[in-house]
């Protein structure tokens, strides 16, 4: 009786963890947009790009991020080899962020342009503007930013 009892429980506790969303986990509707800009610059001034739950947009507008609305762009399709490069960049994502401040270091201020991130998820929807220079940013926000800068790259 107490082994079938201790089973139902254990079941029970196994079953309700394993259909808890985890927290970098995007659904249907959730987004990450991630890119880099400069202010200065001849050509391609800015990358951005919106990683959803099955796929990976690239914008087409190309223009400087708004500091108070969020990201307005114009998206097309990427290939499944472009988000299969990118899809674990929410797993980067750090939560702590949700309590930052909007504009992190000095982005841009002396040309070396800044990171952009845009949030949507679990009825959350944030903005930041993050400095390209990793010695403006916590410590605690390096692995996120040098994550995004390598997938750009990769990207381009």
């Amino acid at each position: 009786m107490y082994r079938v009892l201790l089973y139902l429980i254990l079941a029970s506790a196994s079953f309700l963890t394993s259909c808890e969303k985890k927290t970098n986990e995007l659904e249907a509707n959730e987004y990450l947009i991630f890119g880099d800009y400069y202010g200065f610059c001849a050509g391609k001034c800015t990358n951005i790009y919106k990683l959803l739950k099955d796929g990976l947009l690239m914008d087409t507008i190309r223009y400087y991020p708004p500091i108070h609305e969020f990201y307005n762009g114009s998206y097309i399709s990427m290939p499944e080899k472009a988000y299969k490069q990118t899809r674990n960049l929410i797993d980067y994502f750090p939560t702590t962020l949700l309590n930052e401040k909007q504009i992190i270091g000095i982005p841009d201020a002396y040309d070396q342009g800044g990171y952009y991130v845009e949030y949507n998820a679990g009825g959350v929807k944030k903005s930041w503007f993050i400095d390209k220079d990793i010695q403006n940013v916590p410590q605690q926000y390096h692995k996120f930013v040098n994550t995004i800068n390598e997938k750009i790259i990769n990207l381009k």
